[in-house]
Formats: structure tokens, C-alpha cells, sequence
């Protein structure tokens, strides 16, 4: 099978849409199939490393006018270059003019349900390039149970086509993890559905309750833009010591502040799957989460769920995983156990099903 990969939709950030991508290749290279990838300049340079053979294909520029004429003008003539047999897109935007079946993967639908957390323009680009990429794709890839219900409520006509994809977990295996004798907790702060000034809420009760907490907060992604009124919230909360404000950061220095830290801390308002917590789990590491945000399916049982949204209610769970003997205690097998099921082996198989679907029909 020869398949075309539009990363075009990857971030330049370590986030999830870029460990989908490599992940998933990662998972791939049990097969023998030719993978076209074209992606934007800033497409991780590991990519070329998992092609058994195909090629990787980066645009000059990074806009998303550039994107958009990519996938509507040039990416037929690359489909056809290649011979491609489909096209797989890392989300819902699609060409219009392929010839060939695409398959759409949709992550989340967070600018209809959340539309206040996006600009405008994103919007209006999703509602354009995502609504007809739904609609017209031969076969659509959810990311969690949570996602496919959303793309069924809002393009009905989706629902015979939609399969449930889950992410892998085992990625981390190769994370390096290191003595931790400061404990410390990590939060996020690279997308507004992740709710920064939450986290730093959480840990100002968390010490109220807890007058000798000396256990930080790092809150990893901050963007240039929003650290002065992070700052200034940290201030003004009482926190300065305690948290900090980390921007975004290489891939190595992430993983190593990741997989040390003692504590996972996610009041997210919405998440299509929520890789953190998966990878939480898979390195031992509690995970406290917004409860009915999409996270279920990825922490099962193993992670803890602020049901309520209050800041005590975040509190409190944050210092039961933290200081909870038996809590602590039956976590770990309970977590490893839950991992495992999740390895990007079977994403892959379970896309190239869809893929040879979408091709036979």
C-alpha cells in the first residue's frame, strides 16, 4: 500500500498532534508499505528515520494561507508523484481534489464545543477546512469514543464512516528518568483549554491545606504572550517560590522534567484523548484531571477526576496522590497494567485497517 501522510496540521511544539505522528510511524515500520509525508518546515527531522521507503516532502513557508494552497493545489499533483493509493491527514482538513480516498483523523472538535477558546480566524478555518473534510472523507479516524460522539453530533452523516483509534502509550519507555529529590508537579500551559490560572488556583489551595507544602508546580508551555499575566498571578496568589513558568521547551529537556515529575496536574476544560495522562500512567506517575473532559478513556480507573471543577475538589485529589500512602501504593501495578494496553503497534494496525477499508470501498 502506498500512503500519503499530510502532517501539514502538525505543530512545530511538542504536543500531541506531533507524538500522534511519530508514534504512529514508529508503530508502522512492521510494514512494508511505501508513506509519502508532506508536512510543514518545521516537521521533526526523526520523521525520516521511520520510512522503510517513501520520502518527506516540507514546505518553504508556515502559514496557513501556504497550507491551504498546499493542500488544495499541490498535494494532488504529490498524490499523484508518489502513486499514492490514499491519502491519510493528520486532521480534518483535506484536498479537495486528491483522486484518490482520504482518510481525516479528528483529535477533537474543542472550537465548537470551546468556541471561546479560539480566535476568530482559527474558527472560521476549522469550521471551512474541517467541517468539508468531515463530510467528504471516505473514512474518518477518532481518537477516543469522546471525540467520535462529537463528530456524530455535529455532522451526522458521519457516523457510518467514523472509527475509534486510541493513541499509544509506549513512547515513553525511552523517556530517561532520573532521582527526584525535590519532588515537584508539572501543569500546561501551551493551549487555553489547558487552564493555566486553574493550576496555579490548585496549588495556592493545595498549600492553604497544606501550610508546609514544599512539592513546586512547573507549568510547561507558557506562551511569550501570557507569561507577564502568569506572573503577576503567581504574585498575587502568594506563589512566588513555589511555581514556575517554564516556556516551550526541546523535546529531550521535556521528556526528562516529564518522566521525573511526582505529580500530573490537568483541569483541562476538553481533551480529545488526552495523551499526557496515558503517558502519566505508563511512567508510574499519578495524574489529577478534570472529570467529563475526554481524559476517561485514557486514564481509566487508575487516574483521579476532579468531577465537581472546584479548586478544592482539584486540591484535594492533588494531595492524595501526592501524600496518600495507600493510594500511592496500590497506584503503580494498577497504572502499568492499564498502559499497556495502549502501544502505537496497534494504532497502527488498527489505521491501516481503516486505510485498505477506504481503498476496497
Amino acid at each position: 500500500m502506498r500512503v500519503l501522510i499530510d502532517a501539514t496540521g502538525v505543530s512545530e511544539y511538542h504536543g500531541g498532534m506531533k507524538t500522534y505522528l511519530l508514534g504512529l510511524l514508529h508503530g508502522w515500520r512492521d510494514y512494508d508499505d511505501e508513506l509519502t509525508l508532506a508536512g510543514m518546515s518545521y516537521l521533526p527531522s526523526e520523521v525520516e528515520g521511520y520510512l522503510r521507503s517513501g520520502s518527506v516532502r516540507r514546505l518553504e513557508s508556515d502559514t496557513t494561507l501556504r497550507r491551504l494552497r498546499f493542500q488544495q493545489l499541490e498535494l494532488p499533483g504529490v498524490v499523484q508523484a508518489s502513486k499514492a493509493d490514499v491519502v491519510l491527514s493528520s486532521d480534518p482538513s483535506m484536498s479537495l481534489r486528491a483522486r484518490v480516498p482520504t482518510v481525516v483523523t479528528v483529535h477533537d472538535l474543542r472550537y465548537l464545543s470551546r468556541p471561546a477558546e479560539f480566535s476568530f480566524g482559527r474558527r472560521w478555518y476549522r469550521r471551512l477546512a474541517w467541517g468539508q473534510g468531515m463530510r467528504r472523507a471516505a473514512a474518518i479516524i477518532a481518537v477516543s469514543n469522546s471525540t467520535r460522539d462529537e463528530i456524530v453530533r455535529a455532522v451526522p452523516s458521519a457516523a457510518g464512516r467514523v472509527q475509534v483509534v486510541h493513541h499509544g502509550g509506549d513512547h515513553v519507555r525511552k523517556w530517561r528518568q532520573e532521582p527526584n529529590p525535590a519532588p515537584y508537579a508539572i501543569a500546561f500551559a501551551h493551549w487555553t483549554n489547558k487552564r493555566p490560572e486553574m493550576s496555579l488556583h490548585v496549588w495556592q489551595e493545595l498549600r492553604r491545606m497544606l501550610p508546609g507544602l514544599e512539592t513546586r508546580l512547573k507549568v510547561i508551555g507558557v506562551p511569550a504572550e501570557e507569561r507577564d499575566h502568569l506572573s503577576g498571578l503567581v504574585s498575587e496568589l502568594g506563589l512566588d517560590g513555589l511555581v514556575e513558568l517554564m516556556p516551550h521547551l526541546p523535546n529531550e529537556e521535556y521528556e526528562g522534567i516529564f518522566s521525573s515529575a511526582a505529580l500530573v496536574l490537568m483541569p483541562s476544560t476538553l481533551e480529545g484523548f488526552g495523551l499526557p495522562v496515558l503517558e502519566a500512567l505508563a511512567l508510574g506517575i499519578p495524574i489529577v484531571a478534570s472529570g467529563g473532559a475526554g481524559m476517561e478513556e485514557a486514564g481509566g480507573a487508575c487516574a483521579l477526576y476532579a468531577q465537581t471543577g472546584m479548586v478544592e475538589e482539584f486540591a484535594q485529589l492533588c494531595a492524595t496522590a501526592l501524600f496518600d500512602g495507600d493510594f500511592v501504593a496500590g497506584f503503580q501495578a494498577q497504572a502499568a497494567a492499564h498502559a499497556e494496553k495502549f502501544t502505537w503497534s496497534e494504532t497502527a494496525r488498527r489505521t491501516r485497517e481503516v486505510l485498505w477499508h477506504a481503498i476496497a470501498h
